[in-house]
């Protein structure tokens, strides 16, 4: 009875360890660089942009993976694949810049390719004819390029013991490239910064001991083929203290882009990656002022007991 025990568990251990493997079959780390031009109207966080943009395609396209398990697909094809892996499976992606001038821009993009050898065979079958449509949900979750920082643990004994302890935040309207703002996102950043046991959010920015400004960075669609469209966003949150000296700014930057069916509504489609960006920031943005502010009533509390 014992040994026919033991050769089960030897049997499941093994099956577990060959499906583990074969669920993540396709692994690579994956880097290229890339450069970018100046054109009218392009700043120099523009061409950076583009350039990630481009680095990011090259990295993929040249890890061989979707070449390997497609063969014979057309380049308008392998690029639709290339950005999907990009938006979904491209892990710990970072980038550096390592050329910036007047006029060119060039970096330098790393990051880990991971799927499952099924997912990546689905996910090419789908794709296998340039002229069908690409059954793409605009609604998919966004993944972020980059990892959001955890929350800070709100459960701790130092917090405010009234109301005059407690901070103040304002937030400011949605910031343009041209220079125009709109109010549209104000009210869900609001609800989004109104938990804090540190602070309450104010409408009065002359009393404000923080400010947030959020501001749309970049908002670019480009055409992928008759079906599908590729957008891409950069979204940033800046938070200010005009009152707390010790306070070091937080600018959380956010970018994303996500394929889309000609056919879909541009401008919900933008509105929603926005929105998500914006939570995503503002999540990074409250959970550094409540440790700020955590760390402040700690100093104060080791003061008084001296």
């Amino acid at each position: 009875m014992k040994m026919q025990r033991c050769i089960f568990i030897l049997a499941l251990v093994m099956f577990l360890t060959a499906h583990a493997a074969k669920a993540f079959a396709e692994s690579a780390a994956v880097e290229a660089s890339a450069c970018d031009e100046k054109q009218e109207g392009f700043d120099a966080k523009t061409m950076e942009y583009r350039a990630v943009d481009k680095a990011s395609l090259i990295a993929v396209k040249s890890s061989g993976l979707i070449q390997k398990n497609g063969p014979n697909l057309t380049p308008a094809v392998i690029d639709i694949i290339a950005y999907r892996l990009i938006d979904e499976y491209l892990l710990n992606v970072k980038h550096e810049v390592t050329v910036s001038e007047p006029n060119r821009v060039c970096v330098k993009v790393s990051g880990d390719l991971e799927i499952a050898d099924d997912e990546l065979k689905a996910l090419i079958k789908e794709h296998k004819e340039a002229a069908e449509p690409a059954r793409i949900n605009p609604e998919a979750e966004v993944k972020m390029a980059k990892e959001v920082a955890a929350e800070v643990e709100k459960a701790t004994s130092f917090k405010p013991q009234s109301l005059k302890e407690k901070k103040l935040l304002f937030i400011e309207n949605m910031k343009f490239w041209d220079g125009s703002d709109t109010n549209h996102y104000t009210q869900m950043l609001k609800e989004q910064f109104s938990g804090s046991d540190y602070y309450y959010v104010t409408d009065n920015k002359d009393l404000a001991d923080f400010v947030v400004t959020p501001s749309l960075n970049k908002s670019v669609v480009d055409k992928i083929d008759s079906s599908n469209h590729k957008m891409q966003m950069a979204v940033e949150l800046r938070t200010v203290s005009p009152t707390e000296s010790d306070f070091v700014p937080i600018q959380q930057e956010q970018t994303h882009f996500i394929l889309f069916a000609a056919d879909k509504d541009e401008q919900e489609i933008a509105d929603n990656l926005i929105k998500k960006l914006l939570t995503a920031a503002s999540k990074d943005a409250d959970a550094k002022i409540n440790r700020f502010l955590q760390n402040e009533l700690e100093k104060n509390n080791i003061k008084r007991k001296k």
